[in-house]
């Protein structure tokens, strides 16, 4: 899917999300995970476009 995304940034991108993931309450996880998802398809569409431009 990610065939031009370099691995640093792609790396760098989840990275945090990871980290602040591993470190919430477990109740906490699944808004995290749920805003995750949004995160993720909002970029994979930023990079479709870069792809197509």
């Amino acid at each position: 899917m990610f065939v031009h995304l370099h691995i640093p940034q792609a790396f760098s991108f989840i990275l945090p999300f990871l980290l602040s993931f591993l470190n919430t309450e477990r109740n906490e996880r699944k808004k995290i995970y749920q805003h995750g998802h949004e995160l993720a398809a909002e970029f994979f569409i930023n990079e479709v476009l870069y792809f197509l431009s």
